[in-house]
């Protein structure tokens, strides 16, 4: 999830190291190559996971509003655990100042 959320933060924020070297790691991970893809081009990737649907709204949802709804941070909790919420806005915040 974590390789996930830095690829989602390295699109929005046109980061093409940042993209290029967590393609590669998330790619180790095991995250499908057309997720990485759909990232890549900016399209919404097919997505069969929850986790990574909530985090995909989560991500997608802080950078279009600069907020997330309750409906939101509520899917993402039930997904990820609010340890897991609380690990997904410092990854994004973090690679936010990376990118």
């Amino acid at each position: 999830m974590s390789e996930f959320a830095i690829l989602l933060t390295a699109r929005y924020w046109r980061s093409q190291y940042e993209f290029w070297a967590h393609a590669r790691a998330g790619r180790q991970a095991g995250l499908p190559e057309a997720i990485i893809e759909a990232i890549r081009e900016d399209r919404a990737p097919t997505l069969t996971d929850e986790r990574h649907g909530a985090v995909y709204a989560f991500v997608r949802e802080f950078f279009a509003t600069h907020a997330v709804s309750d409906a939101t941070y509520q899917r993402a909790v039930a997904a990820l655990g609010e340890r897991g919420v609380v690990d997904l806005v410092g990854i994004v915040g973090y690679y936010g100042l990376v990118s």
